[in-house]
């Protein structure tokens, strides 16, 4: 029986004549799996990608047209068709490998070009009405910027990271998606969903993965350790396949020696959708061009592939730390085994790299003396290395570990012209630098979720409290002491920014993206409140005359009574979301803020009523476009100006009272602060690394070169003594700099996180001598000044 016991013989002639097949557990699959893989049956699906839908705010008239609108009537009309195995639509019932009927659509993101809005849901379904298939969805960066998508997932499929079985095949469906962000990130609470869902797959099921960005290439993730995190919790599976999106390409590359196909787009240059076959244990991607596409009409096989073809490639246990003997070096350690017998690990060659930092590989050689690693087995090969760390910034860091097989070749079936892709698989292990000035601690509390409010300091039964909320919808407050939880609140879903304090009542003001408004008690966390708003809630609210007030997701500002537990007046106000908390506009006693439209507004805070909008700074010099609305900025007061910055990265001015635009400060501005002393002045964090102080009037004191980046958080300012300031500016990847206030000098470096993404403010002490920064990974980091050189 050709090898064969005579149970596993049977096994695979009952899988041939049901129509099913064994997907062989390949040498790669983790220890303890089950000695036999699961059945997968034949079946096909549709694999689509970038729809980009129009947005229809409230009040404005269904047409039936619009982006993509064709197309998908095109594949409506499609989408049902039989299919062979070869994943061509058939009429022939007797084509081979019988008719496959698509059982459901998979759509790999950026389902809308501005997110949700309003009307733009019901429109999805109208599209998709005439599929007559079930529709799975993962969000893009295009659904998750202006507003996100989350609260339609979670009511469609339960979550914005889910998973389904279907056929054998477990399915991912990953949210690669930022949080109010446009470049993709794996927070601490996706990560975490991961793993507690893999937990319970048998490692040897077949594994498709479905996120929009790429993870091969530079799809703008952090750095790769946001990637190889992601991998981590995936290499012990048996992932056969990932179908990605945002490239708007019809394509097939490898990440970790495993296929990954982008799915095209429904409009421009590559309109149309895929077929995918499920038959005889291979699966065939096949994509359809409309008659729009450049080129025109045609189909493409984008890949054939094998589901039990064995894992080529290498997996490795690290261990990274200071190396007692050489301290100013890391001493890496790499157990090196193999997936396959074609790339013995004694032959792999072994490279790495600090940071990412591309520039500066350094190559492991076999240990002369060979220690055993407790989680590799006796097939591993031992390799170190001792990486050089001079002028390493204290803090957490990352070493990414390369494993190539030379002259290795994973080659693709496909009909595209693709060349063979190397034989490489990368991990990274992450460690901690110490300070070697002595001057500075650092402390830390590591969150389940990814952490983007502010964190406020507010005061506790049992001392000074530093509270934040994340996305998973916890609020927690730690002892600014211990850094430990005095308690925690369960609220809605994700909280991004709006949480506030209001001192006067004890209050946390919280909002959630479903829409919840939460009182809490800011000493104890009790709920002493909770009322339900009609859109979801981003920005945190503004405390005026014991209302709060609060933008929701589709462009209204409510003012909710603190005493009455009701709503004052609601008031629709800008087309699209309030992402940043609005702002009081001085002796105008206006309030002001930028919304997603590319709209300023300024409103009584009384009634509500509109006194005077204005285009964002881009839009006055250049185009009026959601793109570079000042949505994400919370405008500041430098005398009776409002100074704002919007997502072309421009500073401009305004007369704060009447709404006329004075003109632009700088350009390629990411973040303001105006900074309260006898000598008022304004910090701006700039796109090239600059940090510059300015004079009201916009002439420059100082500028100091300082890792910044994009995100609009501004710097934390302390004043420890009259006329003495520090600023605390912490990069996206988390890159903390304290610079003094006068003359701009840098006072201290650390990295808060191992290159992974930062996108809450800091926050500093009054003394001056305390500060916390927060990354979506997670953890809470405190700074503290503990002594002079």
């Amino acid at each position: 029986m050709f090898g064969l016991s005579r149970r596993r013989f049977a096994q695979v002639l009952s899988s041939l004549t049901a129509g099913r097949v064994l997907a062989k557990r390949s040498s790669h699959a983790a220890v303890g799996a089950a000695a036999d893989a699961p059945l997968v049956d034949d079946f096909a699906f549709i694999h689509l990608s970038d729809t980009h839908l129009d947005p229809r705010p409230a009040g404005q008239a269904y047409t039936g047209g619009g982006r993509s609108v064709g197309v998908l009537g095109w594949f409506a009309e499609r989408a049902a068709r039989p299919i062979g195995a070869d994943a061509q639509p058939v009429k022939d019932e007797a084509v081979e490998g019988g008719p496959l009927t698509p059982a459901f659509a998979l759509h790999t993101g950026d389902v809308f070009e501005y997110s949700v809005v309003d009307d733009c849901w019901d429109d999805w379904g109208r599209a998709i009405d005439g599929f007559g298939l079930p529709v799975y969805c993962v969000a893009g960066n295009h659904d998750n910027t202006w507003s996100m998508i989350g609260r339609y997932l979670r009511e469609r499929h339960g979550g914005d990271s889910y998973s389904f079985d279907h056929g054998g095949v477990h399915f991912v469906c990953l949210n690669s998606a930022g949080s109010l962000d446009p470049l993709p990130c794996i927070d601490q609470r996706t990560l975490g969903w991961l793993r507690s869902d893999l937990e319970q797959v048998d490692p040897s099921t077949p594994l498709i993965l479905c996120l929009h960005h790429p993870l091969s290439g530079n799809a703008g993730y952090a750095s790769e350790y946001d990637k190889l995190r992601l991998w981590e919790a995936l290499r012990g599976h048996n992932l056969r396949l990932m179908l990605d999106g945002h490239w708007h390409q019809v394509d097939a590359r490898t990440w970790q020696n495993t296929p990954r196909i982008n799915g095209g787009e429904t409009f421009r240059k590559n309109p149309g959708y895929a077929t995918v076959a499920v038959a005889g244990g291979r699966l065939t991607h096949r994509y359809h061009f409309h008659e729009s596409a450049a080129g025109g009409p045609r189909d493409v096989t984008t890949l054939r592939l094998p589901l039990a073809e064995p894992r080529v490639g290498f997996r490795a246990e690290l261990q990274a730390r200071q190396a007692p003997k050489h301290p100013s070096s890391v001493r890496l350690h790499a157990w090196v085994e193999p997936l396959s017998i074609d790339h013995p690990p004694e032959h792999a060659r072994v490279v790495a790299t600090i940071d990412g930092d591309a520039t500066q590989p350094h190559k492991l050689q076999a240990a002369k003396r060979p220690k055993p690693a407790i989680n590799a087995n006796t097939a591993a090969v031992h390799y170190t290395a001792l990486l050089p760390a001079e002028g390493l910034v204290a803090g957490r860091h990352f070493i990414k570990v390369r494993m190539a097989a030379p002259g290795g070749e994973v080659r693709l079936d496909t009909d595209l012209d693709i060349p063979p892709q190397a034989v490489v698989n990368e991990q990274a292990v992450e460690f901690d630098w110490p300070d070697k000035s002595g001057r500075y601690e650092a402390s830390t509390y590591a969150n389940a979720a990814g952490i983007k409010t502010e964190l406020l300091q507010v005061s506790g039964a049992d001392g000074n409290l530093l509270v934040f909320a994340d996305t998973a919808g916890l609020v927690t407050a730690l002892d600014t002491e211990t850094m430990q939880p005095m308690w925690r609140r369960q609220t809605g879903r994700e909280v991004l920014h709006s949480l506030a304090h209001e001192a006067e009542r004890g209050l946390l003001i919280v909002g959630d993206s479903d829409g919840g408004l939460w009182l809490l008690d800011a000493a104890s966390g009790e709920v002493r409140n909770r009322q339900q708003l009609p859109a979801p809630l981003f920005a945190a609210a503004l405390v005026v005359g014991g209302r709060a007030l609060l933008g929701d997701a589709n462009g209204a500002m409510h003012a909710f009574d603190l005493a009455s537990s009701k709503i004052a007046w609601s008031r629709d106000l800008a087309g699209f979301a309030f992402e940043a908390a609005p702002s009081p506009l001085g002796a105008s006693g206006l309030i002001g803020c930028g919304a997603w439209d590319g709209q300023l507004y300024a409103f009584d805070p009384e009634s509500g009523e509109l006194v005077w909008s204005a285009a964002a700074p881009t839009g006055q010099v250049q185009s009026k476009s959601r793109y570079y609305a000042a949505g994400d900025c919370s405008p500041v007061m430098v005398g009776e100006e409002l100074w704002i910055v919007d997502r072309g990265y421009r500073l401009g001015r305004y007369v704060a009272a009447t709404g006329e635009f004075l003109g632009i400060v700088a350009e390629q501005v990411a973040g303001v602060t105006a900074t309260a002393t006898d000598s008022p002045a304004v910090v701006v964090t700039h796109l090239d690394d600059r940090v510059v102080k300015l004079t009201p009037t916009g002439e420059t004191l100082w500028e100091q070169h300082v890792e910044t980046g994009r995100c609009p958080r501004g710097v934390a300012v302390t004043s420890p003594a009259p006329n003495q300031q520090t600023y605390c500016c912490v990069s996206d990847r988390g890159l903390v700099t304290l610079l003094a206030g006068e003359g701009g000098a840098v006072l201290h470096r650390h990295s808060a996180t191992p290159r992974l993404f930062v996108l809450a403010p800091p926050a500093a002490a009054g003394n001056g001598r305390r500060w916390w920064v927060t990354g979506m990974d997670g953890v809470v980091t405190r700074l503290e000044a503990t002594g002079v050189a």
